[in-house]
């Protein structure tokens, strides 16, 4: 079986490699704005189509999710779409930051 590695953490290994920003490291960093820009597009698109709001793409390490994009409810009693609801944590928030049932919408 070959070893199958993630966008993330083969982003991780070539900046391992190269930690002092020599041509891995610049490859690296390229394919992590390329793809957080990509997934902003995307992103921004599914959340109009939900009715719901997304804030800014960014990397993180692949314990952490690789390159994440967050959703949040556009106010408070907004319950998580169902095509969100089996991704990440049961966690929900409004775009406020106010803690939110990911069932119901009520602030918690």
């Amino acid at each position: 079986m070959p070893k199958q590695i993630e966008l993330a953490e083969l982003i991780e290994i070539a900046r391992k490699l190269d930690p002092e920003g020599g041509p891995l490291r610049s490859i690296a960093d390229a394919t992590v704005r390329g793809v957080e820009a990509l997934m902003q597009a995307l992103g921004e698109a599914v959340a109009e189509r939900l009715g719901v709001e997304c804030t800014q793409a960014e990397y993180d390490s692949p314990d952490f999710g690789g390159i994440c994009l967050p959703f949040y409810a556009r106010q408070v009693g907004q319950p998580c779409p169902p095509e969100l609801m089996d991704y990440d944590s049961p966690e929900w928030s409004a775009i406020d930051g106010t803690d939110l049932d990911h069932k119901t919408g009520k602030e918690i």
